[in-house]
């Protein structure tokens, strides 16, 4: 009976150490997740324009170095996302290289848990910025409502002078 009470403690003991090191391994990997969100949030500065005090929209980054395009393909395939235009910018893999005024990119940066856009966000953002039309097709839940309006949205803010006039239409 000995036997088996010290057997069943050792057991007892080992699965407490596992949990731990199970809990110690996802803190570590949620620190390693934050750390890189900061990283990935260092937000080059915006210039104002010359002409009136706005600020410029944020241009898609053109892609040409050999390992981005790499990787802009390697997360279009691997998310199954399909851009039929040649030419259309590639996705933003971070936050810190979202398209939109610098504000609004801090703000993204700063929401907790936020620290990538999803595969939606991320191939829609650069190309409805860039004022091209999408469809995307994706699962409730993928994050299409803000892949559609933070476009809009954003230039709705840039382009004040067009009120009156449609800047997007949004069909779900």
């Amino acid at each position: 009976m000995t036997s088996g009470a010290s057997l069943a403690a050792r057991k007892a003991d080992t699965g407490s150490a596992e949990a731990e090191a199970k809990a110690a391994r996802k803190a570590a990997r949620k620190a390693a997740r934050n750390a890189e969100s900061e990283e990935d949030c260092e937000v080059p500065r915006q210039k104002k324009s010359k002409k009136s005090s706005q600020i410029e929209p944020v241009t898609p980054p053109t892609v040409v170095d050999e390992a981005e395009v790499a990787a802009s393909l390697a997360f279009l395939a691997k998310h199954e996302i399909t851009i039929h235009e040649d030419g259309a910018p590639g996705p933003c893999l971070t936050l810190a290289s979202a398209p939109f005024p610098l504000a609004l990119v801090k703000l993204l940066c700063s929401q907790p848990g936020f620290t990538t856009p999803s595969a939606v966000q991320a191939a829609t953002w650069p190309i409805a910025v860039s004022g091209r039309d999408v469809l995307a097709i994706a699962k409730t839940g993928s994050g299409k409502t803000l892949g559609f309006l933070l476009p809009v949205l954003s230039r709705c803010k840039l382009e004040k002078d067009g009120a009156g006039s449609p800047m997007g239409i949004i069909m779900a």
